[in-house]
This record gives structure tokens, C-alpha cells and sequence, in this order.
């Protein structure tokens, strides 16, 4: 009769396989109606006691988990919540740079073509510090897109050649 609705078929099915002899104890967590009305949470341990010199009898233990319950829900919507904040983040990153990587990779293009018309030295000098910045800000931005795939499970990893002298110089 305490019984919450939705489980009291469950847990008459329990209780009755244990006085049918079908099932020695079981252990069950079911909602209950409070007097108030309220629906609060259980823990129910039952157990059967057959002794062969007298009257077989139960044992019951009922533990109110109503308040680790609601712990537990107040627990999965931060969770369920920390996620969706980490999948807009990640949307988020990798909007942003993909948006940045067009007017970068622009820039160098840019550059690249006013190479071509026959700089002096102090011009050139001041160009290929363009497309040297141009090109760390793309590989910021190119890192910040690898984090982005990394959180989203979608990074694919590429082999590249590596230089060390040229990434010294470059340092």
C-alpha cells in the first residue's frame, strides 16, 4: 500500500515469490507515498526466515534514500548541463576559427603576390614579418580547431614532415 503506483506491481511480484517459497530475499530501491503525498525513495531489503521448529516469518529493512536520490538527479542535470555547455563551447571554437583562418590565410596571399613586385629590402623585411605573424596566428588558430575535434571526438591525426633545424631557426 505504500507503494509507489508504477512500482507496486514489481514489488507485489517480489513479495510474492518470497511467500511462495519461489525466492529466499531480494533487495529493491521503489518510490513511496508518503502521507503527505509526497513521493520519497526506498531501499527495501526482505528477507524470509524459515525455521524448521516454528512459524516462517519476514525480516524487513527500509531505508529512506529519498534525499542520495535526489542528489543523484540534481548530479545527471549538472552533468547533462556541463556537456551541453562543452558541445556549445566546442561549436563555438570551431566557428571562431574557421572564420579567423579566411582573412589569415588571405593576408599571406596577399603577401605572396606582393612579393612579386619588386620590393626594396626594407619593404621585404616588413613583409615577411606579415606573413610570419600571419602564419603563427593560423597555427594558433589551426590548434584551437585540433582542440576543438579533440573534445568532440573527431581529430584525425595527419604525418607531416618535421624539421627541427628550420623549427629552431624559426624559434
Amino acid at each position: 500500500s505504500f507503494s509507489h503506483q508504477e512500482d507496486s506491481e514489481f514489488f507485489q511480484t517480489l513479495f510474492a515469490e518470497i511467500v511462495e517459497g519461489d525466492r529466499n530475499d531480494f533487495q529493491v530501491v521503489s518510490r513511496c507515498k508518503q502521507k503527505s503525498g509526497n513521493i520519497a525513495w526506498w531501499r527495501v531489503d526482505m528477507r524470509a526466515v524459515r525455521p524448521a521448529d516454528s512459524s516462517p516469518f519476514m525480516i524487513a529493512v527500509v531505508d529512506d534514500i529519498t534525499s542520495q536520490k535526489n542528489d543523484e538527479e540534481r548530479l545527471r542535470r549538472a552533468k547533462e548541463l556541463a556537456e551541453a555547455a562543452t558541445r556549445t563551447k566546442s561549436a563555438f571554437l570551431a566557428n571562431m576559427s574557421h572564420e579567423i583562418r579566411t582573412p589569415l590565410h588571405t593576408i599571406n596571399g596577399m603577401a605572396e603576390l606582393m612579393r612579386d613586385t619588386g620590393l626594396d629590402e626594407e619593404q621585404l623585411e616588413y613583409l615577411n614579418q606579415i606573413q610570419f605573424a600571419s602564419e603563427v596566428l593560423l597555427g594558433l588558430i589551426n590548434d584551437i580547431l585540433d582542440f576543438s575535434k579533440i573534445e568532440a571526438g573527431r581529430l584525425q591525426l595527419e604525418q607531416i614532415r618535421f624539421e627541427p633545424v628550420k623549427m629552431i631557426e624559426d624559434a
